[in-house]
């Protein structure tokens, strides 16, 4: 844990494995491979090119599921952020065929997969693995995105009650998460953390696209929003 942090410099903003995609002005487009529209070249899974606590947020789409060296991403990514900071990682749903379609995919994700990240979590747990695992992170929430083509089923409240208590069950019924993440670096936010949240728990929300809820797709220059669905808790083996 970091007790003593001293900002002197303007948060960052990174957008990592942007590769021919940019974000607004402020953010630094990042990827492994050149292209002109990216800013800083290197690999995420090694020393990333930023001072400690220099960044105050990371957006990446659809990439962690292409990395080997996940654990290397995560400890980089926790020693660059501020202790008031933010991640958001949007990548296929383990039980959706596009999980493992692209063959350069290493691994499923579910929202269950990052709660190893909690602090905590090894010792509970009980597994050797994960004990001591010195760059935590709470998941703040979990966004399921479903398939637009569920609309019908999903455009009544009692219809999302009763369809969502068994989504999890269904393969190609949620396309995509959008994960949440703040990294939990400081003895007090650490022991909050614990005195208030089991490492197991999962904050999650089921979502859809408004643009699909209304039957019309986006316009230029619209930016995409969600409805909410359900929100609730996963717990896993722990429970």
């Amino acid at each position: 844990m970091i007790p003593n942090i001293k900002q002197s410099m303007r948060p960052l903003k990174l957008h990592l494995g942007a590769g021919k995609t940019t974000m607004g002005d402020g953010w630094i487009n990042c990827d492994f491979l050149p292209s002109s529209t990216v800013d800083k070249l290197f690999d995420v899974t090694k020393e990333w090119p930023f001072p400690d606590n220099s960044v105050g947020e990371i957006y990446a789409s659809h990439m962690l599921e292409h990395l080997h060296d996940f654990r290397g991403f995560f400890k980089e990514s926790w020693r660059v952020m501020l202790p008031v900071s933010s991640m958001l990682l949007r990548l296929p749903y383990g039980g959706h065929k596009l999980a493992w379609a692209d063959p350069t995919h290493t691994r499923p994700w579910f929202p269950e997969s990052f709660c190893w990240l909690q602090p905590g979590y090894g010792e509970d747990l009980g597994s050797l693995q994960h004990y001591n695992w010195s760059w935590p992170f709470a998941i703040e929430m979990v966004q399921l995105r479903l398939n637009g083509k569920l609309v019908g089923w999903v455009d009544k409240k009692w219809k999302r009650r009763l369809l969502c208590r068994f989504l999890e069950f269904l393969d190609n019924v949620v396309d995509e998460l959008w994960v949440h993440l703040r990294p939990v670096k400081t003895q007090e936010d650490f022991k909050s953390f614990r005195s208030t949240r089991a490492s197991n728990v999962v904050p999650f929300q089921y979502v859809m696209y408004k643009h699909q809820m209304e039957g019309h797709e986006l316009e230029k220059g619209e930016v995409a929003d969600f409805v909410h669905l359900m929100d609730g808790f996963r717990l896993n083996d722990l429970e």
